[in-house]
C-alpha cells in the first residue's frame, strides 16, 4: 500500500501527539545522532501548515540501517530520521565514514551505504553478490560545497585564495597568513603574521579523496592523491566533518577542508572564496549548481557516478566545482519487498526534504534533470 505523508505532521494532528510523545520519551532511534534537538517549527508557530511529501510511500514500519558519509550526519539526524519516526521507521545511520559504510553494506551490516566515492571495482563485485547478484547502484542524493575553512581573528573580510595557494598551505610550503601569495589575492586587506594551522582528515574519509582530487588538478598534478586517507605530515588530523570544523574552529589560524553545512553552527570558522582561474567563488547553492549543469556520469543507466574531475576541467566563471556528493549506495534489486520499501522510503524522504531552508544549512538541492534521473532511480529499485 502506498500513501503520500507529510513531512511536517500538522500540529494537533494525531501523528504529531504520537510523535511528540515518543521524541519526549528518547525513542529516536539514530545511532549517530545522539543528543541532538528534536525538529522545531519555524520561529515557534504552532500553525504551521503540513507540507506533503509527493513521493509514493509505502505503508511500512520497522527498522532501517544505514552507514557511511559523516558529510550527511545532520540532515539524517536533524530532518531525516524525525520525518520517518512517526511513521514507525527508525533510521538507525552510522556515521563511520564512507569506507566503513561501503563494507558495511557489502558486508549485510547495513542496508544501504553512504559515501562520498564510489565503490571500488572489487568492492563493486561484492556488492553485487551482497544484492544477490543484481547491480549496485550509486544515487547522488546530498550534494555540498566542500569550504576550505578557516580561524583569523581580527581579519573581518572574506579571504580569497586561488586554488593553487591552497594547494601550498596544505602541502606546507604557504606557512604564515601573511604570505605575499595570499596578500596578492586580498588587496587591502590587513593580515597578520600569523601562522598556519593546517587541520585534515585523520580517517579515512570521500572528503579528503575527493580534496585531494581538486588539490591535483590545482597543481597540474604536482599533488599525488592518496585516495581517502590524507597525508599527515603537515598540520593536525582530527575524525568526521564535525570534528576537523570543531578542531579549526578551536584555534587561531587554523584552516580545514569540510562540507560546508558544518561550518555553518561554527561562528569562528569562514569559508575561504576559492579562484579556480576564473575569479574568487563563494561556496553556496548556487555556484555549485552552476557547476553541476553540464554534469557527467560516469556511471551507466541508473548507475549515477558524477565525474568529479570533469567538474574542475570544465570550471569556469562563477562555479563552484569543489562539491562533495555523498551517494546512497542501494541494490538496484535483491532486497525482498519490504527492506526495498523502507529504504525507497528513507530515499524519498530525503529527497522531498530539500526544501525551505535545506540551501541555507550549506547544502546544495538536487534541480533539473539531475533530480529527475534520482527520482527515476529510486522509483526502479526492485526486490
Amino acid at each position: 500500500m502506498l500513501k503520500n505523508k507529510p513531512l511536517i505532521a500538522a500540529p494537533g494532528s494525531r501523528r504529531t501527539t504520537a510523535a511528540l510523545a515518543t521524541l519526549l520519551a528518547g525513542g529516536l532511534a539514530l545511532t549517530a545522532c545522539s543528543g541532538s534537538d528534536a525538529p522545531q517549527t519555524e520561529s515557534g508557530d504552532s500553525t504551521t501548515a503540513a507540507v506533503e511529501n509527493p513521493y509514493p510511500m509505502a505503508d511500512v514500519s520497522g527498522t532501517v540501517r544505514g552507514a557511511g558519509a559523516t558529510s550527511q550526519k545532520m540532515f539524517i539526524e536533524d530532518t531525516v530520521g524525525p520525518a520517518l519516526h512517526p511513521d514507525g521507521i527508525e533510521l538507525e545511520y552510522q556515521a563511520t565514514g564512507s569506507a566503513k559504510g561501503k563494507a558495511a553494506f557489502v558486508g549485510k551490516q547495513a542496508d544501504f551505504a553512504s559515501t562520498d566515492v564510489p565503490l571500488s571495482e572489487r568492492a563493486t563485485k561484492d556488492a553485487q553478490q551482497r544484492c544477490e547478484g543484481n547491480t549496485a547502484w550509486h544515487i547522488p542524493m546530498v550534494l555540498s560545497p566542500v569550504a576550505v575553512a578557516y580561524r583569523l581573528d581580527g581579519v573581518d573580510q572574506e579571504i580569497n585564495l586561488p586554488a593553487r595557494v591552497v594547494a601550498s598551505i596544505f602541502a606546507g610550503n604557504v606557512t604564515h597568513w601573511d604570505d605575499p601569495r595570499i596578500a596578492k589575492a586580498n588587496e587591502g586587506v590587513k593580515l597578520p603574521k600569523t601562522p598556519i594551522k593546517v587541520v585534515y582528515r585523520g580517517d579515512q574519509s570521500g572528503t579528503s579523496e575527493i580534496f585531494q582530487r581538486f588539490l591535483a588538478a590545482a597543481t597540474d598534478g604536482a599533488w599525488k592523491p592518496q585516495g581517502p586517507s590524507f597525508p599527515t605530515g603537515v598540520g593536525l588530523g582530527a575524525n568526521g566533518s564535525a570534528g576537523v570544523a570543531d578542531q579549526a574552529a578551536s584555534e587561531n589560524g587554523s584552516i580545514t577542508y569540510t562540507a560546508t553545512p558544518f561550518t555553518k553552527p561554527t561562528p569562528q570558522l569562514k569559508a575561504a572564496k576559492v579562484d579556480f582561474g576564473f575569479g574568487p567563488v563563494e561556496p553556496s547553492s548556487k555556484s555549485v549548481t552552476e557547476a553541476l549543469k553540464g554534469v557527467k556520469y560516469q556511471g551507466k543507466g541508473k548507475n549515477m557516478i558524477v565525474d568529479a574531475d570533469s567538474l574542475f576541467a570544465d570550471a569556469a566563471e562563477g562555479t563552484y566545482p569543489l562539491a562533495l556528493t555523498t551517494y546512497e549506495v542501494v541494490c538496484s534489486k535483491g532486497y525482498g519487498e519490504e527492506t526495498r520499501d523502507k529504504v525507497k522510503n528513507v530515499l524519498y524522504t530525503m529527497l522531498a526534504n530539500q526544501q525551505g531552508d535545506y540551501a541555507d544549512k550549506g547544502y546544495v538541492p538536487l534541480t533539473g534533470e539531475m533530480k529527475t534521473k534520482v527520482e527515476e532511480a529510486i522509483g526502479a529499485i526492485g526486490a
